[in-house]
């Protein structure tokens, strides 16, 4: 029985009955002589139901209620399908009525994959996206997810300390050897690098490695910058509705380090913001892993290290009275400086395990750089008494 008292008999083990508005919903099943058992049920929100969406926004294609680089995912899903043209099509931001299509995502009908309206879902429907990029509007479709655990989206930086105006280059890498992707058509992601220490004016990623597919050929990419924040929304999906597998680089971020820095300072780069999806419309859950780099105004302007930086552990840290500085192999020199990259303590060790004695140093947090050539691996000290 709906919200009006109408009616509706269903004469069979299981049956699908479709509400068309908000409110309590009476169910009552009958058994013949055993009696009957009702129970209440709320509808909050009818807009799963694909005929109750009566409206397209241009460049919400997956109708989560904004226009962002996920939706570029379900042009990829949908690429090369064609339909109805929407009737007065317009790429401005707002509700422009649409029958729907014949063919339906998980998630929605097909006619919001066609942004531009023009009746055939492909690169062009890329522009409404990136015209109304930010938007929302109301009236929500609940999203249909089932997460499941994938391999880690991760970033890895091809140096660990830099100086100033120095290129940087981070790999963004999705799978391992060990555990590869299995399956997936498409994904969209955030990369997000410290403005303030980074000339944003020339932060750029490039997908020229991506072992997702070939661009322009068997997959494409989009990209939106936003150089006041240092970060860009990007999403790759394949055009050919054939999943793909497995692991490595799927992009790179490339961004330039400051021509003005007092001290030491740690960027830190960072991935949000992540959809994945495979051509059946399944949602993967991916686990996500960030990387830093040390800038170091001490190391000179525009070069980077080309030795390889050993590896070293310290320890106790925090330390009280010494500290213990354990590297992979004999350094050419150790250094302790403070926050304002002012040296400390300078030493040239003999050997791959070194003590220093820090009693007579300040309480406070420093930083050990251990020191190769020009290259340069730091850590962070906290010396406490």
């Amino acid at each position: 029985m709906d919200t009006a008292g109408n009616v509706s008999f269903i004469n069979q083990n299981t049956q699908t009955y479709w509400a068309t508005q908000q409110g309590y919903y009476l169910g009552i099943a009958t058994f013949t002589g055993c009696g009957s058992l009702t129970s209440y049920v709320q509808v909050l929100d009818t807009c799963g139901t694909y005929a109750w969406v009566n409206n397209v926004w241009p460049g919400d294609c997956d109708y989560d209620l904004t226009a962002n680089n996920a939706d570029v995912l379900q042009i990829g899903l949908a690429y090369g399908a064609t339909g109805a043209t929407r009737p007065n099509a317009s790429n401005l931001w707002y509700a422009q009525p649409m029958a729907d299509w014949m063919q339906n995502y998980v998630n929605c009908n097909y006619k919001h994959g066609d942004a531009d309206g023009n009746g055939i879902i492909d690169m062009n429907d890329t522009l409404p996206i990136a015209i109304n990029y930010g938007n929302t509007h109301p009236y929500r479709l609940a999203p249909v997810i089932n997460p499941t655990a994938v391999p880690e989206l991760y970033l890895v930086a091809n140096y660990d300390t830099v100086g100033l105006q120095t290129l940087v280059t981070v790999d963004v890498r999705l799978g391992t050897t060990a555990f590869p992707v299995d399956s997936i058509y498409g994904v969209s992601f955030t990369l997000t690098a410290d403005a303030g220490l980074i000339d944003t004016t020339l932060t750029f990623i490039n997908f020229n490695s991506t072992w997702l597919g070939t661009n322009g050929l068997d997959m494409f990419d989009f990209r939106k910058y936003f150089q006041g924040n240092g970060s860009v929304e990007v999403a790759e999906c394949r055009n050919n509705h054939i999943n793909t597998s497995g692991n490595g680089t799927i992009g790179t971020f490339l961004i330039v380090t400051t021509d003005n820095l007092s001290g030491i300072a740690i960027c830190h780069i960072d991935v949000t913001n992540v959809t994945a999806v495979t051509a059946s419309q399944h949602y993967l859950s991916l686990a996500t892993v960030n990387d830093s780099v040390v800038i170091d105004p001490s190391m000179p302007a525009g070069i980077a290290p080309t030795e390889i930086a050993p590896s070293f552990n310290l320890y106790p840290n925090p330390a009280n009275s010494t500290v213990t500085i354990q590297t992979s192999t004999t350094a050419t020199q150790i250094e302790i400086t403070d926050m304002l990259g002012r040296v400390i303590t300078t030493l040239k060790p003999s050997s791959s395990s070194t003590t220093i004695a820090t009693s007579s140093i300040a309480a406070g947090v420093y930083f050990i750089r251990v020191r190769n050539g020009n290259a340069v691996n730091t850590q962070k000290l906290s010396v406490t008494h």
